[in-house]
């Protein structure tokens, strides 16, 4: 080993013992990259002397099984794990207050995350594709999210937003298509474009009364859920929001909604009746195309056109009111 001024700068490969490094407690900081690429590492004990990580530190060992983190380590920093594609689980302890960009993307057999009491921020794809994740529990401490943070996570069941985050990200949970349940917290105005987009087995949902916005193609394809209640502040629904939910037959819509965007609903086959409430003032075309268990529904007053293809293919929707105060068709 290399260490220079308690920073460990480099390895070389007689410091390997049976796939183990043992780090001398001298060191106080591991650099950036040193482990990138060690094949062969397989376990490494870290003294709690060590206070920083370096980003990027042990990108691709791909056979690292085993770590245990400093206990006053303050950030696990950008692709610190990443691709460590045999790493199981991970304690997070409770000094860690940022996990950056990549910290855990792609380590594809970690089904066991513990995340500290005190951490606030997670970084963008920092558990991507962690296929073998099941569950995550996050702390009232956390209070933002990085885009695609569980990204492709394929088997995480479900999931409880805390209560400091106000935005859930774009493509947060993409993907996640084993998730079944979702519980978001009061605090969250906004759901972010694509944030659970083809959670195919979504089925349970609560959202919460603080929610403002739901942003393009949020919950897309979620193609198990049954019934929805959008929150009584919700203004905007926008463009494929609720696209393809094929098996969503109820869905309460708050007076005080605005805006409907285009493929909002589309291709909710089970869909038989809405109501669409009077403070509605734009809906923008195809919004309720091929639901063809569609057989009623109003228009609001506060419309003043019906747009391009809203109700094409129908097929059950055998008449319908227009009131005057609809100028264009």
């Amino acid at each position: 080993m290399i260490i220079e001024n308690g920073i460990l700068k480099s390895i070389e490969d007689s410091d390997l013992s049976n796939g183990t490094i043992i780090i001398p407690e001298t060191v106080t900081e591991i650099a950036d990259e040193v482990f990138i690429d060690c094949k062969e590492l397989k376990s490494i004990e870290i003294p709690d002397s060590v206070k920083v990580i370096g980003h990027s530190a042990f990108v691709n060992c791909e056979q690292l099984k085993s770590v245990k983190l400093p206990k006053d380590l303050k950030q696990i920093k950008d692709s610190t794990f990443k691709n460590c594609s045999m790493l199981t689980s991970i304690e997070v302890p409770d000094s860690v207050t940022i996990i950056g960009d990549n910290a855990f993307s792609d380590c594809i057999k970690l089904a066991s995350v513990n995340l500290g009491n005190n951490l606030e921020s997670i970084g963008e794809k920092s558990f991507n594709k962690c296929n073998a994740l099941t569950k995550i529990d996050f702390p009232d401490s956390l209070k933002t999210m990085g885009k695609s943070c569980f990204y492709d996570c394929k088997n995480l069941r479900s999931v409880v937003i805390p209560p400091q985050i106000t935005k859930i990200p774009e493509n947060a949970f993409r993907y996640c298509v084993g998730l079944k349940k979702l519980v978001i917290n009061e605090g969250v105005t906004k759901i972010g474009e694509n944030a659970f987009n083809f959670c195919y087995y979504l089925r349970d949902v609560s959202l919460p009364e603080s929610l403002k916005e739901i942003e393009k193609g949020a919950f897309q394809k979620c193609n198990y859920l049954r019934e929805i209640v959008i929150p009584k502040n919700v203004t905007k629904i926008a463009a494929n929001g609720f696209c393809n939910c094929e098996h969503l037959k109820k869905i309460s819509l708050p007076e005080g909604l605005k805006f409907l965007g285009s493929n909002c609903f589309r291709g909710c086959y089970a869909l038989h009746e809405i109501h669409l409430p009077e403070s509605i003032e734009e809906i923008e075309p195809e919004a309720f195309a091929y639901c063809l268990a569609l057989n009623k529904v109003n228009i609001p007053t506060g419309l003043t056109s019906i747009p391009k293809s809203m109700f094409h293919a129908c097929i059950r929707l055998t008449s319908i009111h227009i009131p005057e105060n609809i100028k264009v068709i």
